[in-house]
């Protein structure tokens, strides 16, 4: 059984390609469910990265992948609706945690590695995660902090 991966992407658009967009979702929402199967666009060249438990609502996509996120779906779905987005994703079996922004044609992905995740512990005697010597409820507060600082490390050397 696979682990699944968590995926949300907010697109960035004007209303008339938020209808074409609501259009094509909704299409492989109808889809996915007349045949209980993962979903990709018709015009993706990937044989992979299915779209599951689609859900798409005022700009909001969100889904399931199996094991890793489907960062090239997504990307050939920006490219084909030429739509910028911001797209975030993470699979806590696996330590899987990620954000990829589209902008003006260009893709720029940010990802945790192995020595992020070495830097926090779970305390079982507070039920925390200790960080930097702060305590935090969920795991997602420590990611939201080390994608923040690869963000603007990327800010800092581009320029």
């Amino acid at each position: 059984m696979a682990n699944w991966c968590m995926n949300t992407v907010e697109f960035k658009a004007d209303e008339r390609q938020m209808m074409v967009l609501g259009t094509f979702f909704n299409a492989l929402i109808v889809k996915e469910r007349e045949t209980n199967q993962g979903q990709l666009p018709d015009f993706s060249k990937e044989d992979g990265g299915y779209l599951f438990n689609i859900y798409f609502e005022e700009g909001l996509l969100q889904y399931q992948t199996k094991w890793a996120p489907n960062t090239r779906v997504v990307l050939e779905i920006g490219m084909h609706f030429k739509i910028d987005f911001c797209y975030q994703y993470e699979e806590y079996g696996m330590g899987i945690f990620g954000e990829a922004i589209y902008e003006n044609g260009r893709l720029t992905v940010f990802e945790l590695d192995n020595f992020d995740l070495e830097k926090f512990v779970y305390d079982e005697h507070t039920e925390s995660y200790i960080f930097e010597g702060a305590h935090y409820q969920t795991v997602d507060e420590i990611v939201e902090i080390f994608l923040e600082r690869k963000k603007l490390a990327s800010r800092k050397s581009s320029n």
